[in-house]
């Protein structure tokens, strides 16, 4: 049939965590929301946890839908890459109430490698469709020197109030 638009799942987030994981249809997050990561030296790798949720209208559940979530530095250059599927809904999945879309959420743990610090991103591109980029900054990280206040060990060594 000429103009019919086919429907096309709608990504509802993407966040960068430390960890994720998915448990009934609940995405759990731990340590999310950044956009810098501290890395003591490069090359180095970020361990690094992405969350999805993606929509899909009850017609496009029938359908597989692949994905591509690609990290990059700012050149372009591809360092790594994860692909997938989203979908088919299974048949026995009870229907969402009417007017809701199925709701897909998907855990992604990677480790990056993180070649020098600058900027990085993380692209998603859905059905052949890009629809997602989050940058993702990675710098040295702040570390304070032997013997200054904030180090541990000096810390530790230093009197302390009322005596003991």
């Amino acid at each position: 049939m000429a103009g019919t638009v086919k429907p096309m799942p709608e990504l509802d987030f993407m966040v960068v965590a430390d960890y994720v994981r998915t448990d009934a249809g609940v995405l759990n997050m731990v340590g999310a929301g950044f956009d810098t990561a501290h890395l003591p030296v490069v090359p180095g790798i970020l361990t690094a946890g992405i969350g999805l949720r993606i929509l899909l209208d009850v017609a496009e559940a029938r359908d597989p839908h692949p994905f591509t979530l690609i990290f990059q530095n700012a050149d372009g250059t591809r360092l790594a890459e994860v692909a997938g599927v989203v979908g088919p809904v299974p048949a026995d999945t009870p229907q969402p109430p009417p007017g809701r879309p199925y709701s897909v959420v998907l855990a992604l743990n990677t480790r990056l490698p993180i070649p020098a610090y600058g900027d990085y991103s993380l692209d998603l591109i859905l059905d052949d469709r890009p629809v997602k980029t989050i940058t993702l900054t990675t710098a040295a990280s702040q570390t304070a020197a032997p013997g200054a206040p904030g180090d541990a060990q000096a810390d530790a060594q230093q009197p302390r109030p009322g005596g003991a």
